[in-house]
């Protein structure tokens, strides 16, 4: 039963990874495609020939390095949506290697492109790779909060007020499985009393318990 249940799980990350590939390699031929389309207003009948030439000749190849560089980056084995700071930094890299080799290898082997297209591809590329990477973890963020505030589930009274309370009411608002949400907090240390922690009230002490189950 546990290896079936591991084997859907690996292929379900399989299923993700090569859509985030798929993803990927369309976002990188868009981003510096659109860099070229905005270097001539927009408009594609004014981009010369001796510049979209080189780029209909160079981007598929290059789109598929990337997808070579994101793999060693490790941008396809990441859970997004616990996506923080190390995962950013991560993408930043592999975002920023893979620019400079295409501003490098287009030059040497096709020609050299406007400074533009250079400098607002790799922008582009950078910010459609983030979009598809941390767009899902803020529409979690943003979705938790909502169905906190409109929630009908099993309010949640929550025992202590230190460092593990802090890590346990991150992973119910996290977690899709916990049907509930904290609304009080009880601790017996006085100075904690009436003030907050991440947006819930600690509400008094273990005497405190039994009043707090009515009122909450």
């Amino acid at each position: 039963m546990s290896t079936a249940k591991e084997k859907k799980r690996i292929e379900h990350w399989q299923v993700i990874a090569i859509i985030l590939g798929v993803y990927d390699f369309a976002a990188v031929c868009a981003a510096y495609f659109l860099a070229l389309l905005l270097r001539f207003d927009g408009v594609y009948s004014a981009i010369p020939e001796e510049y979209i030439q080189p780029y209909n000749r160079f981007i598929l190849p290059y789109a598929a390095g990337c997808i070579v560089v994101f793999c060693f980056s490790r941008m396809y084995n990441t859970v997004w949506r616990y996506a923080s700071y190390t995962e950013l930094v991560r993408c930043f890299a592999g975002s920023m290697v893979a620019s400079v080799a295409h501003t490098v290898l287009i030059t040497v082997l096709m020609r050299r492109m406007p400074i533009s297209y250079y400098l607002m591809g790799a922008i582009f590329q950078f910010g459609l790779l983030m979009v598809a990477r941390f767009g899902f973890r803020f529409i979690q963020v943003f979705k938790s909060k909502y169905e906190d505030a409109a929630s009908k589930s099993r309010r949640i009274m929550l025992i202590g007020a230190g460092n593990a309370a802090q890590m346990i009411l991150r992973d119910i608002k996290q977690a899709n499985e916990v049907n509930g949400r904290v609304v009080c907090i009880i601790d017996d240390n006085p100075n904690k009393w009436h003030r907050y922690m991440d947006g819930i009230p600690i509400v008094g002490g273990r005497d405190d318990i039994l009043p707090s189950v009515e009122k909450y």
